[in-house]
């Protein structure tokens, strides 16, 4: 939300595209529904860009980049500066190795940053059509810069995920609840916020 009736998207090229560079576009809109593309690349090497805004007023994207979450800082949300270090690593708490971990979403909840991405683990659930599995992590951060692991946010390995999960992204409602929406082999699920962790996730398409 820009803040004078207008709102900008950020989206990223498919890794399949030939000859890309991991480019990440924008557009606005002033309705949510017809979106006009700006010019420009807004950066390049980045996967599932994720922008919040600060509170003095700029803006901060989180970034898949080499297995791991970066994050890059922007004035005008328009061009962008890399902040140094790795906002969430392949370490965690649940004594998971990850190949990757990936798709950041991140919202403000008070005084804290919270963020679900995703972590890819090796191997097959089952006979699923993927060689590996993922599950949904979270995190939180005071600065929006260190980030410390809270533990897990969904773990798919189950005959109900089927080893995936994948895409989540954290959606403040209208009833002031925080909600969790990402998608499996079965469907899109829902899952809220209680604050400490998350609620049994639901099907909702």
């Amino acid at each position: 939300d820009l803040g004078n009736g207008k709102y900008r998207m950020y989206y990223a090229i498919e890794p399949e595209v030939p000859g890309n560079k991991l480019e990440v576009y924008s557009a606005t809109s002033s309705d949510g529904i017809k979106w006009t593309q700006e010019s420009g690349v807004r950066r390049t090497f980045t996967v599932f860009p994720d922008v919040v805004k600060l509170p003095d007023g700029t803006w901060r994207m989180y970034f898949q980049n080499a297995g791991v979450i970066k994050s890059a800082s922007s004035s005008d949300g328009l061009s962008w500066k890399d902040e140094s270090g790795t906002r969430i690593s392949t370490k965690n708490n649940e004594g998971l190795t990850f190949e990757n971990v990936a798709g950041p979403t991140t919202i403000a909840d008070g005084s804290r940053y919270i963020m679900v991405y995703s972590g890819a683990i090796p191997g097959k659930y089952k006979d699923a059509p993927n060689n590996r599995m993922a599950v949904l992590l979270w995190a939180t951060s005071f600065d929006g810069l260190k980030f410390e692991v809270q533990g897990m946010a969904l773990d798919s390995r189950n005959d109900k995920f089927y080893g995936f999960a994948d895409t989540p992204d954290l959606i403040l409602w209208d009833d002031g609840v925080i909600r969790l929406f990402f998608w499996g082999y079965f469907g899109i699920y829902e899952s809220k916020f209680t604050g400490n962790g998350f609620t049994e996730q639901e099907m909702v398409y």
